[in-house]
């Protein structure tokens, strides 16, 4: 174990700093009114003040169990315990890695971003994919909180057109959603009561697509198994995501994970048949006879969802307006 440590690359153990800022970054203010309040309480008004100072404990607790999280990553143990199970699953691990260069809102991040991925799986052979968790922030920013997004890749047979399947389940106030939110009148209708767990959005003509691809059975794996996973079809890519990572040393989750990710491949093998069976002019029609609703100055070009800003990031730039403005008067 100690040695298999030693042979861990750079990056792969979480620096002990990084762990320090990260609970300071979601603890520091809380903790620091937590102990100001219990300075100023009175012996006899202990009872009475519990609740009120419960509340920013919250932040604090949280921030001490995702630290102590951390310091369990810098032991080794985990990494040791995921290199055995690739070995014992014919997967190539990796403690860390330089991130792939896959399409899509979530792993296409540009410069200026620092960004890597911890714990990749690679699966070459019969039914290829590539796992992992990805984490990014802008470079020389420290005190940025760092962002970590699970994924799965599965490679398509062919380019398909941009669809998205956006979960409900994973939206919290810590993540409030992908990274890019999409235009609304993208939407199409799942069948049965799939659209309370999920959202699908696609471009027009691309709805044969879209709902071959999502079928009742594979919604119903999906919420079985993987409801807090979203999915993104961009080119020749299938890609799954999770907020917060993916990777876990649990074997029910493992096998639950795989059984989504094999269901998933065997509807893309059998979806590559029928669409080579299918004319394209056929399935365009059916795409346009479906229903869906679009407007047509939004349509998508070259099979692209369109996007716009998050309610948080408009906020923020009136904000930074008001800011600016209050400064020049």
């Amino acid at each position: 174990m100690r040695e298999y440590r030693r042979t861990l690359p750079e990056g792969a153990i979480p620096l002990l700093s990084d762990t320090v800022l990260d609970f300071l970054r979601l603890a520091g203010w809380p903790l620091l009114l937590v102990v100001t309040m219990l300075l100023g309480i009175d012996a006899g008004n202990w009872t009475r003040a519990l609740p009120i100072v419960g509340i920013p404990l919250l932040p604090v607790l949280i921030g001490a169990t995702l630290a102590a999280r951390a310091l369990r990553k810098r032991s080794g143990v985990r990494q040791y315990r995921l290199h055995r199970f690739a070995e014992a699953n014919g997967l190539t691990y990796w403690p860390v890695s330089r991130p792939p260069r896959y399409p899509g809102m979530v792993l296409a991040r540009p410069f200026p971003y620092e960004h890597r991925v911890h714990d990749r799986f690679l699966r070459r052979d019969g039914r290829p994919f590539d796992l992992g968790d990805y984490s990014w922030k802008r470079s020389n920013q420290r005190i940025e909180p760092t962002h970590r997004w699970g994924y799965v890749m599965i490679p398509l047979p062919t380019r398909l057109p941009h669809i998205v399947l956006d979960s409900r389940s994973n939206d919290s106030l810590w993540h409030p959603g992908l990274p890019d939110a999409l235009d609304r009148d993208q939407r199409v209708s799942l069948e049965g009561d799939f659209d309370r767990h999920f959202t699908l959005y696609c471009p027009r003509g691309s709805e044969r697509d879209a709902l071959y691809l999502f079928t009742p059975d594979v919604m119903a794996r999906f919420i079985d198994t993987a409801s807090g996973l979203d999915v993104e079809i961009i080119d020749e890519y299938l890609l799954m995501y999770s907020p917060g990572g993916l990777v876990t040393t649990d074997p029910a989750a493992w096998e639950a994970l795989m059984v989504t990710v094999d269901a998933v491949q065997e509807k893309v093998a059998r979806w590559s048949r029928w669409r080579d069976a299918t004319p394209a002019e056929e399935t365009a029609a059916a795409g346009v006879a479906s229903g869906a609703r679009h407007s047509p100055r939004h349509v998508a070009t070259r099979g692209r969802l369109t996007t716009h800003l998050h309610w948080w990031q408009i906020a923020i730039i009136a904000i930074a307006i008001i800011v600016v403005v209050l400064r020049l008067t």
